[in-house]
């Protein structure tokens, strides 16, 4: 049944008139945008897979919509509000046809996790579409008279609650120039109050909220009275988002392009625009955000860049990225190239592939039909091409870590070359991604590299293991064959790969297929994959191999490219960070002794002993492996720093046992 309250009828109040179903409405053009801008993976990440289809998503969309107008179909129903039907013809058209997202992704190496693009999410949020058509909504309540929301009070008056004082209708207050909290005027959540017109030019105000919004009107300080709002040079306030902490917007005249530069000159300044300088973190100039330039802070050259264009250089972080709408085609080795058309299944990529594809590992793949939170053998079986142990012996595939785009339908944002892994450093792009939940950690590399992965704390137990036990199967560590369901089968611990998403993991005739591709940065870069153990089902107690000598593997393939190495690593509790993995009693910033060796198209057997001449070496601290407390092994490949390098890895291993 459609809702009365936004069935609502013409100004005029003819009760003949048909009613227009806003909030169906909202739903649809909801959707229609949603599914015109963004690909499936997006879809995917937006909305945790609540559907997968247009038609799916009108059914939740229409669900909230609804309830989100539940207290205007209230006022409607008492002729409180009244909405012109024409006019929300318009404004739902204008929110349908929108275009899709501008704004180049964040620059390569900030790690953490992705953001949702302004507009985007699961749900449609009527009060931003109400405030698109500020004119849609006509309360007729006077000043003085009881109300529920501001949308009831006559023109140039709003609904005042008995509460804190308010920034644009939220709760809030002021530190140094700067509004913690406050929500949007254009809010439909109910709060209870009376309206109260909003001051005009020249009368008192305790902060902009009070002044006339239509006006354009802001509370001038120190003078506390409404006027002109500030221009450059002018003291300003901004608001920020208690939630998140983000600067949500300022007093600043919006129509000179002007921002409150809260920290630390506390004055309105002009946006910096292209090739000026720029800061990402605050206490200096941004970008403009006008989406029609589409401008991006650089990280690396701290100056505003507009996005390359079809033939433009892309592929590194000097570089700008490509507009939204294409993608980085690598012409290089060093993974330089340029914009064009996203790049199709089994081509090259930098970050981005032509829907379905999936750019990983510098190929753009098909992502598997195993939805996230499902078993999986191999990282090509999910549709997050993400397979990782959480659980004891068991793989399942895990959420992807990429940024929505949502510029196109037709285009799908992928893993860039050396992104940071959760739990990496800013700038490195060297994260580790590893290990599992109270299981293991994930690997590393020298400085300056991010951490291993994500290790839990297993509630209430010591750091560092307080027991080994001697491993299941010994001496095997992992054959990877396979059981009766295709499950690999690793009796010790479970696999892992860093950064994320990592190398290319395969696990096909008893072996272990690695694949990777590496871009050169300005930094040295650290990709790997392991197997983290674990001496009993909860994951911690490390493993005893007192009784030998170090552990062997086989190895074949090949790794080429400019700067690039491979070596081993026999992970143990003193070299394993203890804030990672309760099986580790090293400082923050341990690494296990590393040892190089070579990779030959034919198999060969690689033998790295614990301790001696011939070990491992160096590591954090700079002592011998303790081989009665072993944590896991791992794999390393390295990228020296520098634009000219690159990486090609294609390797198996098999056949991994202590002897």
């Amino acid at each position: 049944m459609l809702l009365a309250g936004v069935a609502a009828f013409a100004v005029a109040c003819d009760d003949a008139q048909s009613p227009f179903p806003l909030a169906d409405e909202i739903a649809q053009a909801f959707c229609a945008y949603e599914f015109a801008c963004c690909s499936p993976t997006e879809i995917s990440l937006l909305t945790s897979d609540r559907y997968t289809t247009q038609d799916q998503c009108v059914g939740f969309a229409m669900l909230s919509a609804r309830q989100q107008l539940g207290t205007v179909e209230g006022a409607i129903s008492l002729k409180r509000i009244t909405v012109d039907p024409t006019r929300a013809a318009a404004c739902v058209a204008a929110y349908r046809d929108r275009n899709c997202n501008t704004t180049p992704p964040a620059p390569q190496g900030l790690g953490g996790l992705p953001q949702t693009p302004q507009g985007m999410g699961a749900l449609p949020d009527v009060a931003a579409v109400l405030a698109l058509c500020p004119d849609l909504l006509v309360g007729h309540v006077p000043n003085g008279s009881a109300c529920n929301v501001s949308q009831e009070c006559l023109r140039g008056s709003r609904c005042v609650a008995g509460s804190a004082p308010a920034v644009n209708g939220g709760f809030a207050g002021t530190f140094g120039g700067v509004n913690i909290g406050g929500t949007s005027g254009s809010s439909i959540a109910p709060s209870p109050g009376v309206c109260m017109r909003f001051q005009r030019q020249g009368e008192p105000c305790n902060d902009s909220s009070d002044c006339d919004p239509t006006a354009h009107l802001a509370c001038h300080l120190p003078d506390y009275v409404c006027g002109a709002p500030p221009q450059e040079g002018e003291p300003c306030s901004s608001t920020i988002d208690p939630a998140t902490g983000v600067i949500a917007g300022s007093d600043c005249d919006p129509t000179q392009h002007l921002f409150c530069d809260a920290f630390p000159s506390g004055v309105c300044r002009h946006y910096a625009l292209a090739s000026q300088p720029c800061s990402m973190f605050g206490g200096g100039l941004q970008c403009d955000p006008d989406p029609a330039l589409a401008l991006s802070c650089n990280s690396f050259t701290g100056v505003c860049n507009t996005p390359g264009n079809e033939g433009d250089a892309c592929g590194a972080l000097a570089i700008a990225p490509c507009r939204a709408d294409l993608g980085c085609r690598p012409m290089q080795s060093d993974g330089i190239g340029q914009c064009g058309a996203p790049p199709a299944l089994g081509e090259r990529c930098y970050d981005r592939c032509a829907t379905p594809a999936i750019c990983g590992g510098g190929t753009c793949l098909m992502p598997g039909p195993t939805a996230v939170g499902k078993p999986c053998t191999r990282s090509t079986d999910c549709s997050s091409l993400q397979c990782t142990s959480f659980a004891v012996n068991s793989e399942v595939c895990s959420p992807p870590a990429v940024q929505p785009l949502c510029a196109g339908a037709g285009i799908t944002p992928g893993y860039p070359p050396g992104s940071s892994g959760f739990g990496g450093t800013f700038g490195t792009g060297t994260g580790g991604f590893g290990g599992s939940f109270s299981t293991g950690t994930g690997g590393r590399g020298p400085p300056p590299t991010g951490t291993g992965g994500t290790g839990g704390f297993g509630g209430g137990i010591p750091l560092g293991c307080q027991v080994s036990d001697i491993a299941p199967g010994d001496p095997l560590i992992a054959d990877f064959n396979t059981d009766g369901g295709g499950m690999v089968q690793i009796p010790i611990g479970g696999t892992f790969v860093y950064p994320a998403p990592g190398p290319m993991t395969e696990f096909t005739g008893g072996a272990m297929h690695v694949t990777a591709t590496t871009t050169g940065m300005m930094m040295p870069q650290y990709w790997g994959v392991g197997i983290y153990f674990n001496g009993n089902p909860v994951g911690t107690d490390c493993i005893d191999a007192t009784a030998h000598t170090g552990v062997q593997f086989d190895v074949s393939g090949s790794v080429s490219g400019t700067g690039c190495t491979v070596q081993y690593s026999t992970n143990d509790s003193e070299h394993t960070d203890n804030s990672l993995d309760p099986k580790g009693d090293g400082p923050a910033g341990s690494y296990a002794p590393q040892g190089m060796f070579t990779v030959a198209a034919t198999p060969t057997t690689i033998m790295m002993p614990f301790n001696g001449p011939s070990a491992p070496s160096g590591g954090s601290p700079a002592t011998p492996v303790d081989k009665a407390k072993l944590t896991g092994v791992q794999w390393q490949f390295t990228t020296a720093e520098g634009l000219d390098q690159s990486c090609v890895v294609d390797i198996t291993i098999d056949n991994v046992r202590f002897f």
